[in-house]
Parts: C-alpha cells; structure tokens; sequence
C-alpha cells in the first residue's frame, strides 16, 4: 500500500477507528514483529531483559 492510498484510506476513518489501528500497530511492532537491528528479537523483549541489569547498576 503506497502512501497515497494509506492516506485515503486513514481519510474516512473516525477518531477512533484511527487510533485503534495506530495502537494495534505499536502492538505489532513492539511485541510480535522481530527487528533485524535487534538480532532478530522483539523491542519488549530486549527491553525486559535490560531492565534488572539497568536496575542493579543504578543501585
């Protein structure tokens, strides 16, 4: 889908169809879609894993 006709679509969209599907997509790709510059692993589940190291240096 190019962007012109993402556009249209988002276009006759309400509000809150709008922002069902923004969020349903950081849904996807924080929690499902694997990144290539993570090693193939999903934001979230780098972020869990740094979160008791961060906190033990912080201590």
């Amino acid at each position: 889908m190019n962007m012109n006709s993402l556009l249209s679509v988002a276009l006759q969209m309400t509000e809150g169809e709008l922002k069902a599907g923004v969020t349903e997509y950081i849904e996807f790709y924080n929690n499902k879609r694997f990144h290539q510059t993570l090693d193939y692993k999903k934001p979230m589940d780098v972020y869990c894993n740094l979160q008791p190291q961060l906190l033990l240096e912080a201590a």
